[in-house]
C-alpha cells in the first residue's frame, strides 16, 4: 500500500469514528420512547439502499440511461407476517436538459392498515465549476392508506361502536431536497412529508440531512461511507451506512441505525443490463424481534 493510501485510509477511519459518535449522540441522547407507531413513521432502512431518491429526490440518476427498479419487500415478528409490499420505480438523466425525472408507484400492507402511493421526482444541476456543483430536487405525488376491515368478525370500534373507517384517505406529498457536491463528497438536506399532518405518524415527516464520501482504495474498490441525520418532532436517530464496490459489479453494504436495527444488502450487475440484490434488516422493538427482507431487480435500459 503506498503512503497516499494509507493517508487515505487513516482519512476513513477518522471519518467514520467521527460519525460513529455523533449518531450515536444524537440517537440515543435525544430519541423518545420507541413505540411500534413512530417506528412506522420512521425513515426505513430499505429505502437508503434501495430507493434513495424518496429520501432526498437530488439522489436520482445522472446516467442518461433509463433505469428501472422492481422491489419486494415483507416484514415479520416470529412466524407471523406484519407488513408486505412491492414498489415500481423508474428514472433517467437528461444531460442536454442539466436534470433528472423520476417516477415512483408503491404498495404496502401493514397488518390491517392498506398504503399506496405515486411520486414523479426532479432534480436539477448547476455547474459551479469542474470540482463542484449544486443540486435541487423535488417529489411530488400522494400517498393513499385506509383499514381493510374485509376480514373482520366484527369491525366496529369496542369503545364507541362506530364501524371502522374503511375509505380511502388521500393526502399530497412534497418533498424539496438539496445537495452540494465537491469531488468525491456530497452532502445534502431534504424535508419530506411537507403537507403531512404533525399527528400522523404512518409516514416519515421532517428534515434529513445526509453525507457521502467516495473513497478509491484501487482501481476495482471503492468504499463509500454515508450518514443520515433524521430529525422530527417526534423522534431524532442517525443511520450509518458503509458500502464497497467492486469494479461497478458487485456492491456489498452494511447498516446501523440507532433505533436498534441493522441490515446488509449485496447486489450485482448481470451483462451490464440487468441488477439483482437482496436486502435484510433486523429491527429490536419493545423486546420483539422484527425481521424484514427485501428482493430488488433492475433494468438498464441504453
Amino acid at each position: 500500500m503506498t503512503f497516499l493510501k494509507k493517508i487515505r485510509m487513516k482519512k476513513l477511519i477518522t471519518i467514520l469514528l467521527i460519525l460513529n459518535l455523533f449518531v450515536g449522540y444524537i440517537g440515543f441522547g435525544q430519541q423518545t420512547q420507541s413505540s411500534l407507531a413512530n417506528e412506522i413513521g420512521s425513515l426505513q432502512n430499505m429505502e437508503t439502499f434501495i430507493n434513495r431518491k424518496l429520501i432526498n429526490p437530488t439522489n436520482l440518476t445522472d446516467s442518461n440511461n433509463f433505469m428501472i427498479d422492481f422491489a419486494i419487500h415483507e416484514q415479520w415478528i416470529g412466524n407471523n407476517k406484519a407488513t408486505n409490499g412491492f414498489f415500481l420505480s423508474g428514472e433517467t438523466g437528461l444531460s442536454s436538459k442539466k436534470c433528472s425525472i423520476g417516477l415512483n408507484i408503491d404498495f404496502k400492507n401493514n397488518g390491517l392498515w392498506q398504503h399506496h402511493s405515486i411520486i414523479s421526482s426532479i432534480k436539477y444541476d448547476w455547474l459551479i465549476n469542474t470540482n463542484s456543483k449544486f443540486e435541487l430536487g423535488l417529489n411530488m405525488g400522494f400517498w393513499q392508506y385506509r383499514l381493510d376491515v374485509s376480514n373482520l368478525i366484527y369491525p366496529q370500534d369496542p369503545l364507541t361502536g362506530s364501524v371502522y373507517a374503511s375509505e380511502w384517505q388521500t393526502i399530497p406529498r412534497i418533498d424539496l431536497g438539496i445537495n452540494y457536491k465537491y469531488k468525491a463528497q456530497s452532502i445534502g438536506l431534504s424535508y419530506n412529508n411537507m403537507l403531512t399532518g404533525t399527528n400522523n405518524l404512518t409516514v416519515f415527516k421532517g428534515l434529513i440531512l445526509n453525507y457521502q464520501n467516495i473513497y478509491t482504495v484501487s482501481k476495482k474498490i471503492t468504499l463509500i461511507p454515508e450518514m443520515y441525520a433524521c430529525l422530527n418532532s417526534e423522534n431524532t436517530y442517525g443511520i450509518i451506512i458503509l458500502k464497497l464496490d467492486y469494479s461497478k459489479r458487485i456492491t456489498c453494504g452494511l447498516l446501523y441505525n440507532t433505533k436498534n436495527s441493522s441490515g446488509f444488502l449485496i447486489s450485482g450487475i448481470i451483462k451490464k443490463r440487468a441488477k439483482i440484490g437482496y436486502y435484510y434488516n433486523l429491527l429490536n422493538l419493545n423486546h420483539q424481534t422484527f425481521n424484514s427482507h427485501c428482493l430488488n431487480l433492475g433494468f438498464i435500459i441504453k
